[in-house]
């Protein structure tokens, strides 16, 4: 969590204001590996929906990534529209729905869009990974690549 915020924060650039090279450097290390951050913690996130889904029945494993993200994301998203950005009902909608990010490529809310589009697919390949193991982690691996650059192309 610390490296993925610090990279956000790094353009603010308040970096040239350390004059202390070490921690200076440091801190442009950070900055470089930022990305890493949030790949990091989409791992550990996977590790621990495989835990959920290993005691939890589906409907039960739904209920729970519901009450963790829907509520926290609608009162950012209807604060950020009206604060910062002004966006009218519609694209309210579509950016809840993750359709502004999927479709237009709007990339404001990205992650959470994203996150809910994994949660919501998790349970089949919690399946499929139960049922073909190393096969299936292969496969997925594929399609995530395939996937990540039709990201890269569209965005």
């Amino acid at each position: 969590a610390f490296i993925v915020t610090f990279f956000h924060m790094s353009s603010l650039n308040y970096l040239e204001l350390i004059n202390i090279s070490f921690i200076g450097n440091f801190l442009h290390f950070i900055k470089k590996i930022g990305n890493c951050g949030v790949d990091i913690f989409l791992f550990l996130s996977g590790i621990g929906l495989y835990l959920s889904m290993s005691k939890n029945n589906l409907k039960k494993y739904y209920k729970n990534r519901f009450i963790k993200i829907i509520p926290k994301y609608l009162v950012v998203l209807i604060m950020f529209s009206f604060f910062v950005t002004e966006m009218d009902l519609l694209n309210i909608i579509r950016t809840l729905f993750g359709v502004s990010f999927f479709v237009d490529g709007v990339r404001d809310g990205w992650y959470i869009a994203f996150i809910i589009f994994l949660y919501l697919i998790f349970p089949l390949i919690y399946k499929f990974l139960k049922k073909y193991d190393l096969f299936f982690l292969f496969f997925a691996l594929l399609v995530l690549v395939l996937f990540n650059f039709y990201l890269y192309v569209l965005l």
